[in-house]
């Protein structure tokens, strides 16, 4: 579930940087680069250059999943709204795009050794719908988050970063293969970077 260092360096490098001159097209291994900053800051770190998105669920009413344990204490918003309209979720082709991208991803998450263990044995079907509904209300599609917090549907699974960038990795492998232009891509991971803070075991 570790990996090498070589394989955890890789992905992590395909997160976190992209070069000036790089395109739209994904690289040899069938991922984008981010742009040239670390992961954490793409979703709106201090600095030039960071992807700034403000969260609008205060606007749009959509409220954060209760904690039912006190003693869990979420770092980071599970379902920010990062737009006004509903033209990056058409982008991903709504919410049957959003099916079919969590279908293609579970197969790759399910192949990869590092990811493979935390959905095995888990409700797949479960776990995909969930993301459906989480990825639509990020996107300010029309749909509710019915799951818990990214803090507390991880707490004891012992994620650790290469599983993570593992995850990450074949998510976008999986946009890529669906043809979601890379800024909309950019748009959801910057979305989704700060729940890391939620999601790796420390």
């Amino acid at each position: 579930m570790r990996g090498s260092a070589r394989s955890r360096s890789s992905v992590k490098t395909a997160l976190t940087s992209r070069s000036s001159s790089a395109s739209d097209q994904p690289n040899s291994r069938g991922y984008h680069h981010v742009e040239n900053r670390p992961f954490a800051r793409l979703a709106g770190g201090d600095g030039p250059g960071c992807l700034r998105q403000e969260n609008l669920a205060g606007k749009y009413n959509v409220q954060e999943p209760a904690v039912s344990d006190p003693s869990i204490k979420p770092t980071a918003p599970t379902t920010p709204v990062i737009t006004d309209d509903e033209h990056l979720f058409e982008t991903f082709g709504g919410r049957e795009g959003l099916t079919a991208l969590m279908d293609d991803a579970m197969v790759r998450w399910l192949k990869n050794p590092k990811t493979r263990p935390f959905f095995e044995n888990a409700d797949q079907a479960k776990i995909k719908a969930l993301l459906v509904e989480q990825f639509c209300v990020i996107m300010h599609g029309p749909c509710q988050y019915s799951g818990r917090t990214m803090a507390e549907a991880h707490r004891g699974m012992n994620v650790k970063e290469a599983n993570f960038y593992g995850l990450v990795e074949e998510l976008q492998v999986a946009m890529n293969k669906r043809h979601i232009p890379f800024r909309a891509q950019n748009r959801l991971i910057a979305a989704l970077a700060p729940m890391h803070r939620d999601i790796i075991d420390k």
